[in-house]
């Protein structure tokens, strides 16, 4: 594939960066969806070659980041993200959320490009005590927990023997990935140009190849290169003003309670959107409510109450922002 690499365009998610760089190979984009702050020490690679960072408002990256890459905004359809998006003034690029970073890169990359698809390293499994590319990021998890007694290969094997329970020959799979895996969606229309390489026993409905036949399909394929980045480097992200965030929080507030209202008139549960706010601004006082909206017995001092612990609850985010 390295010496095949002018043929096609390679984007990385984050967490394979380090892997890719370090056997030289520089992808075009890279798109990461994860917002947990571990997530910063996989994206802080991409600040090296300037790379181009594709991501949905919701996933976090270090502030270096913003400063060092074009960062291409994601809209994954979640409500909250594209009420940042417009906030922002921008409506951001179509992609699935699909419940894993892979899912929306293939979706991207299948709304992007017209030619093959290859998803690399899409194991969804560990093989054996590996259960990431390396190097990886998080490896120095591992080193800083060894000691004289508990060396570095008895840190990973405990790890990686609690997270992946199940056992095919010398692969290890876990509930969590193969969840990932029922999540990968690909049309009948699509289904013909995507293709998984490895020999991974988890199913995922995307089929095999092997790199013998990726290379015969990339020879004789159109470049597709420029068609992929053009098409995803047209929109870059501003800076968010305190007064625009102050004012999307409670648009989004007064949205998420009309919709309550009209809920408990209609005798109907809670929309989607209005309960996914609830419980991000107030969880354990949103769950009594959301639970007797939808069994048709809550009632309006129910949602007055929840309605000012909602404001309160933005109100603070709005001051520690």
């Amino acid at each position: 594939l390295k010496d095949e690499r002018r043929r096609y365009s390679l984007w990385s998610l984050a967490s394979a960066l380090p892997a890719l760089l370090s056997r030289g190979l520089t992808p075009e984009l890279v798109i990461t969806t994860d917002p947990g702050f571990w997530n910063g020490e996989h994206a802080r690679w991409a600040i090296q070659g300037g790379l181009p960072v594709a991501m949905p408002p919701s996933a976090y990256i270090p502030a270096s980041v913003y400063t060092h890459c074009p960062v291409i905004p994601l809209d994954s359809g979640l409500p909250f993200e594209k009420a940042a998006l417009s906030t922002y003034g921008s409506h951001g690029i179509p992609a699935s959320a699909s419940g894993s970073a892979a899912g929306t890169a293939l979706s991207l990359a299948l709304r992007a490009t017209s030619g093959p698809v290859f998803l690399a390293g899409y194991d969804l499994a560990a093989h054996g005590l590996i259960d990431h590319a390396f190097p990886y990021a998080l490896n120095v998890v591992d080193e800083m927990l060894a000691a004289r007694r508990r060396p570095v290969l008895t840190s990973r094997a405990h790890r990686v023997f609690d997270a992946y329970p199940g056992i095919i020959g010398h692969w290890r799979l876990s509930r969590a990935f193969s969840s990932y895996a029922s999540s990968t969606k690909v049309t009948q229309s699509d289904a013909e140009r995507v293709y998984r390489l490895g020999d991974s026993p988890v199913s995922t409905g995307v089929k095999h190849a092997d790199t013998q036949y990726a290379l015969v399909i990339l020879r004789n394929s159109e470049n597709r290169q420029s068609v992929a980045v053009r098409a995803t480097t047209q929109t870059s992200v501003s800076h968010l003003s305190q007064d625009g965030l102050n004012a999307m929080l409670s648009s989004m507030v007064e949205q998420a309670v009309r919709d309550a209202h009209i809920s408990l008139a209609s005798k109907a549960p809670v929309p989607y959107d209005a309960a996914l706010l609830f419980k991000a601004l107030a969880p354990c006082e949103s769950a009594p409510f959301l639970a007797r909206a939808a069994r048709k017995i809550a009632d309006e001092d129910e949602l007055a109450n929840l309605t000012r612990i909602l404001e309160q609850a933005a109100a603070a985010l709005m001051e520690a922002s």
